[in-house]
């Protein structure tokens, strides 16, 4: 039985493999090429000859058929052009092909059956217009009115099939003709209107957590946030099995969008609610989901898990550090209802994320007297847990020498536990009292020399202590020997060394000068080969004197001077010199360079911080700017808020306005402790110190740095790290555009978060330079929405009480946006949104923000334009060959 079954399978093949290639012939003649050139008016018949049933295909209509296998055509015409193709029935693989040119010298293209087409964005379409002369050259695609097709538009051209489109998009509608060149001459095809329609895409669907926790017989409220430009989409719930539930819709528009807000209510849940809830959101054509878990408890609950990080590794609650490292105390927190107080003894940062929490402590630079417990406390309204760290500190040993009655004793301190020798004595007497707690007793009787030196070691290093006594007639001295403990302590600080120079993240400065652009592919400058004019720059090194840090970080500081002779007059001039470390290496002074070739490329203006000079001979490179005595306006906005709270209180009608001031009192103190040298500075004088902050102050900051980022964009310039950080505010309440990288520990700065191989500030970042790594003026303007809402919420950290994780990027990606900041009017707010578009062209420019800007204050025009004419005066004198820009 099983041959026979088989003899059936390979029947077919052994069937197919009997056949010969169908042959064609033309009036009866046998073929030898694919192609045959008629002219008009001439009268064929093709002819199909094979061993089975065969059938043609053609393009053509107007045939007359006398018989299955033969095709006639009376009074050829140029429409007949195209491809005869005669193939078996039952095996169309196996097919011969004849292509026909009736060459009409009237007619130069086939005429088309379709000359409208309607297609999908996405889809493909074929213009019909296949070329009659097979002499005709530099078949193409062009636009009817003689304009170059769109660059993007994928096109094949075919003389046998026509023209095909791939990917049509709707930017591609719109009137075309083919084009052949016949004896040098061109020719053109009728017109062909092309009509892309957009394809309607998914619903935007969003849920502001991924997890919800209620106790059996609680209320669950779930809102699902969805949006779309199908007007008819509509939005569904369902539960792990698939059941549907009924949510409250509430539906609103705004420009071409319509917004659905779906509220699915459970009044008592139970256990066997557990489970996933997803919202869906359908159009006609796509839908998108998402997916929330639901887990029901019987009873409240509190889970603590202690986790310490160290050197960029975690740990338990155990741990032994450094002396000066930095050290992360955290603690996650899973409970139910939430925790309604919490307790350190030390301050806190305490991020919310659903119902599992962070609580961190941050240790800097950590002291051996800081060992010990430390003990974490949360309680709910029915809990109360507690978690225990133990931190041990490795501490160089301290040694402390005493003699009395004929005896020395050495003590000393230190974790690990150090080892005591003495060098003279092969007996002596150690007593080992606590874990970092060591005696060593020496008697008189075991010495032979003059001195004695006390040396305790450990593996953090050692601390000798030298004697002098007297001891009956003479001197002696002891002294440890540790060989082989030193040799093996040097090998753990060599390798320690080198783990910190190949984690040692390299200086750049995040400014691009672009060079060229094709769409979203930047080609920048290199900034190594811009010019540097010594003439105009150079400033003698021997004229400055140094005060006050006012910045540092990881690659150098920044340092407040006094420049002698800067202008003609020989004045003394204020002023800020960036450096870098003694310890920089030679690609961190490269970098500098750049900085101070950008700088110079670029020119003066108001609301940018100006080089003023730079010594770059005969020394390190010191880049000489301008001194901005109210640092950065991140932390001036904090320093600033009590004013700015007192100067609300004093204006009528703000209780309605701002009624949540001891809210973000504590917000403000809270958010304040930030993991980033701040750029301080002082603008000698309390008067001055104590200017009252008030509603026009923030919309005139939010007028300079846009007035400073369009001159950038002006001048093909992208930050790449516009921040309220980055950003120093004058004595004249000026706001002026840095790059303070160099003057920053990244490293420790909790704003920078590791992606990839690099430290990025990713809650300022745009959506395609998080995930695509584009950056451009439009991905500038996006992080100039995020300095906004700083500036509004008087220097809050953006997103608050959200972590960057996973959620984050799903919440960047599904377009959400952060609430209304405090202190923003509701004009300036729509400006944010704006900034925060999810299509990068469909942002504002930074020209068209200063205009939005200029309407919320109606005198705003003339008094930005005092400050600046202070400003470019102030320039002016400080560097007269400078040029400033309007």
């Amino acid at each position: 039985m099983l041959p026979f079954a088989l003899l059936l399978a390979l029947l077919p093949f052994t069937v197919r493999a009997g056949l010969d290639v169908p042959e064609i012939r033309l009036n009866s003649s046998m073929l030898k090429k694919t192609e045959v050139v008629l002219l008009p008016g001439t009268h064929f018949s093709l002819s199909c000859l094979g061993q089975a049933k065969v059938v043609w295909r053609t393009r053509v209509n107007n045939i007359i058929r006398k018989s299955r296998n033969i095709l006639t055509v009376n009074s050829a015409t140029a429409d007949h052009t195209g491809t005869y193709r005669c193939s078996y029935e039952n095996h169309t693989e196996l097919f011969s092909e004849l292509h026909i040119f009736v060459k009409d010298p009237a007619k130069f293209f086939t005429r088309s059956l379709t000359r409208v087409i309607v297609e999908r964005e996405g889809s493909s379409c074929l213009l019909d217009c296949r070329p009659t002369d097979p002499k005709a050259t530099a078949f193409s695609l062009r636009s009817a009115d003689g304009s170059p097709v769109h660059p993007k538009l994928n096109y094949t051209a075919d003389p046998r099939q026509g023209i095909l489109i791939r990917d049509l998009q709707p930017s591609y509608s719109g009137d075309y003709t083919c084009s052949v060149s016949v004896n040098e001459t061109e020719r053109l095809s009728t017109v062909y209107s092309i009509v892309v329609q957009e394809r309607v895409r998914p619903p935007s669907v969003f849920i502001e957590m991924d997890e919800y926790v209620r106790i059996a017989g609680e209320t669950l409220q779930i809102t699902c946030y969805t949006m779309n430009q199908d007007h008819t989409y509509v939005v569904t719930w369902h539960d792990s099995s698939n059941k549907m539930l009924n949510g409250t819709e509430t539906v609103s528009r705004s420009q071409d969008l319509v917004h659905i807000k779906s509220v699915l209510t459970i009044p008592e849940v139970s256990v066997s609610d557990t489970g996933n809830l997803t919202c869906t959101g359908r159009n006609r054509y796509e839908e998108n989901s998402s997916t929330i878990s639901l887990t029901v408890v019987d009873k409240p609950y509190i889970h603590l898990t202690p986790v310490l990080k160290l050197r960029g590794r975690q740990f338990g609650a155990d741990v032994d550090v450094m002396e000066g490292e930095l050290l992360e105390l955290s603690v996650e927190i899973d409970a139910h209802p939430p925790i309604q107080e919490k307790w350190w003894n030390f301050p806190l940062t305490f991020l919310f994320n659903s119902y599992r929490n962070v609580t961190s402590l941050l240790l800097r630079g950590i002291r051996a007297d800081e060992s010990g417990q430390y003990i974490f406390s949360a309680r709910s309204s029915s809990v109360n847990v507690s978690t225990r760290f133990k931190i041990h500190v490795y501490q160089k040993p301290s040694v402390v020498v005493k003699m009395k009655n004929g005896t020395l004793t050495c003590i000393s301190t230190g974790f690990p536990k150090p080892t005591i020798r003495w060098q003279q004595c092969e007996e002596f007497q150690s007593t080992y009292v606590l874990f970092i707690y060591l005696v060593s007793v020496l008697s008189k009787s075991n010495v032979t020399g003059n001195i004695v030196e006390c040396v305790a070691v450990n593996s953090v290093g050692e601390n000798p202590n030298k004697t002098l006594e007297e001891w009956g007639s003479k001197m002696f001295t002891t002294l440890l020997s540790g060989g082989s403990v030193i040799t093996a302590l040097l090998l753990v600080l060599l390798g320690i060394c080198v783990y910190k120079c190949k984690q040692k993240p390299r200086y750049e400065i995040r400014w691009k000068i672009i060079e060229a652009n094709d769409g979203n592919n930047y080609t920048y400058i290199d900034p190594t080969q811009l010019p540097y004019n010594n003439t105009r720059w150079e400033f003698p090194r021997d004229r400055l004197t140094f005060g006050q840090v006012l910045g540092a970080g990881a690659f150098g500081k920044v340092v407040e001077a006094a420049a002698y002779g800067l202008d003609k007059d020989e004045h003394v001039t204020r002023v800020a010199v960036k450096m870098l470390k003694s310890s920089a290496l030679s690609e961190e002074k490269e970098a500098l360079m750049s900085e101070l070739k950008i700088l110079s490329h670029l020119g003066q203006h108001a609301n940018i911080v100006n080089l003023l000079g730079a010594c770059t001979q005969g020394g390190p490179v010191l880049l000489i700017t301008e001194y901005c005595c109210h640092g950065d306006l991140l932390n001036f906005l904090r320093r600033r808020a009590e004013l700015f709270f007192s100067s609300v209180l004093q204006e009528p009608g703000s209780p309605n306005i701002y009624k949540n001031l001891s809210d973000h009192r504590s917000q403000i103190g809270r958010h304040s402790v930030n993991s980033y040298q701040d750029m301080s500075g002082s603008c000698g004088g309390e008067e001055v110190d104590a200017q009252m902050l008030d509603l026009d102050d923030l919309v005139r900051f939010s007028t300079q740095v846009a007035q400073g980022l369009e001159f950038l964009a002006s001048k093909n310039c992208i930050h790449r790290d516009v921040a309220a950080r980055n950003v120093l505010v004058t004595d004249c309440f000026v706001a002026k555009i840095c790059d303070f990288g160099l003057a920053r520990d990244i490293m420790n700065d909790l704003n920078y978060v590791v992606r990839g191989n690099a430290r990025l500030p990713v809650k300022w970042m745009s959506p395609e330079s998080i995930f695509e790594c584009i950056y451009t003026v439009q991905s500038d303007v996006w992080s100039y929405g995020i300095l906004l809402w700083e500036i509004f919420s008087l220097g809050r950290s953006p997103y608050p009480d959200v972590a960057v994780d996973a959620r984050f990027y799903k919440m960047i990606k599904a377009g959400y946006h952060m609430a209304q900041p405090d202190f923003a009017p509701p004009e300036m707010y729509t400006i944010m949104k704006k900034c925060w578009s999810l299509e990068p062209t469909l942002r504002p420019t930074f020209g068209k923000i200063v205009q939005l800007i200029a309407k919320l204050l109606p005198e705003s025009s003339d008094q930005v334009r005092n400050i600046k004419k202070h400003q470019l005066h102030t320039t002016q004198t400080l560097n007269p060959n400078s040029t400033p820009q309007p």
